[in-house]
């Protein structure tokens, strides 16, 4: 009976899951069919992607060579490419740094708001937001920090932007490799985006985020879902005895 009720469960569970990919993967494509027309089928201005930076702070820079022998047990966080998924920061990495590593080695740091682009692996060239997080972070080198000129751009709308078939279509053209494909940051901020105006951006955000939040919400159900089929399985089989 125990064996019965462990099937059904993990039956279920399975069925849940196929859903919810089911689901996730229709609105995903709703959200970039909807991007793409939206932006990258526009007729706004194309500009190189340096020029949403924040002027202050200066162009875009890459992640640090950070090698195993200048990693610690704990300290200031190295996020890496596992980090980076499609529009989602996917919080995956458990390395770090210590202070006096991150000053000798004069690291740049990471912060809340700040946008990761990924320099290689697939899908190359998607991005994610940096949410608040429980210490100091810096970024692996194959990854590229975007910050943004908020008084003249939306985060969420090159949010949005970067991570559709067109942008990674335009990423691809200008990387390099055989086996690994990796796109450098001087030609990535290249790149001619198109770039409406902040207050048509915020426009386009306010249309567009509400596909992107059942995105969002749809992932983190599937992430539990995982986890229940993961706690079905380790509960293991009852002893037959």
């Amino acid at each position: 009976e125990e064996q019965t009720k462990l099937v059904r469960s993990l039956i279920q569970a399975e069925v849940h899951q196929d859903a919810l990919f089911r689901l996730g993967a229709a609105t995903q494509t709703l959200l970039q069919s909807a991007v793409e027309e939206t932006i990258w089928q526009s007729s706004y201005p194309r500009r190189p992607l340096a020029e949403i930076a924040d002027a202050e702070w200066g162009a875009f820079r890459d992640g640090d060579w950070i090698e195993t022998k200048d990693q610690s047990e704990t300290g200031i966080r190295l996020l890496q490419l596992a980090d980076i998924g499609t529009g989602t920061f996917l919080d995956q990495s458990s390395r770090f740094i210590s202070d006096k590593t991150f000053d000798q080695l004069r690291c740049t740091e990471v912060l809340p708001g700040d946008l990761l682009i990924a320099r290689m692996a697939e899908p190359i060239g998607r991005t994610c937001l940096i949410p608040e997080l429980a210490g100091r972070a810096i970024a692996a080198v194959d990854c590229c920090i975007a910050r943004i000129d908020l008084s003249q751009q939306s985060r969420l709308f090159w949010l949005l932007a970067l991570n559709t078939p067109s942008w990674t279509a335009e990423v691809l053209k200008l990387s390099a490799g055989s086996t690994r494909v990796r796109i450098s940051r001087s030609n990535l901020e290249s790149i001619k985006v198109p770039c409406p105006s902040h207050e048509e951006q915020e426009h386009i955000v306010e249309a567009l985020w509400s596909i992107q939040s059942s995105v969002s919400w749809i992932q983190s159900r599937k992430n539990q879902a995982h986890l229940l089929s993961s706690r079905i399985l380790m509960g293991g089989w009852p002893d037959a005895r």
